[in-house]
């Protein structure tokens, strides 16, 4: 979770689902685009080195929602 005066933000990752949960304060995703990108390539790594998949690793599944 970070937080920033009265903005917060928090990714709730859902393994066997493959989706990241984003509830975020003031609803702005375009925000943390690059924070997208890089959990979805520590996900590809993961997958390819741990679990030795070979074929084509689909991308997380990003869903977001605005809490109040």
């Amino acid at each position: 979770m970070y937080m920033s005066s009265f903005h917060w933000i928090l990714f709730a990752i859902q393994i066997d689902a493959h989706t990241v949960w984003i509830y975020d304060s003031l609803g702005s995703r375009s925000m943390y685009q690059d924070l997208i990108d890089l959990i979805n390539k520590a996900w590809a790594r993961f997958l390819t080195k741990h679990i030795k998949l070979k074929e084509p690793i689909e991308p997380l599944n990003f869903r977001s929602d605005k809490m109040v």
